[in-house]
């Protein structure tokens, strides 16, 4: 007996810019890997924003200012944001 694998096999197709070379590269998803969760992407808007234009030496870092950025980011986005 065949099975039906069409639900599993449904991935949608998304492009990403690479920030420092330009090039553009298309990638699969699957449908339950987005993320959205109003509070993760208020998160990672202000991380991105507290990263933006900072240039770094080593990945060390990187790591650090990475760190921090989160903990400020997690303190000011509030725990439940409405959509």
């Amino acid at each position: 007996m065949a099975r039906d694998f069409t639900g599993l096999l449904s991935w949608t197709p998304y492009q990403r810019r690479d920030p420092v070379t330009g090039r553009v590269k298309t990638h699969l998803r699957k449908p339950t890997a987005r993320q959205t969760s109003p509070r993760l992407k208020a998160f990672q808007n202000c991380v991105a924003d507290e990263m933006r234009g900072r240039t770094f030496n080593d990945s060390r870092a990187v790591r650090q200012a990475f760190g921090e950025a989160a903990r400020q980011c997690s303190a000011q986005v509030p725990a439940r944001v409405e959509a």
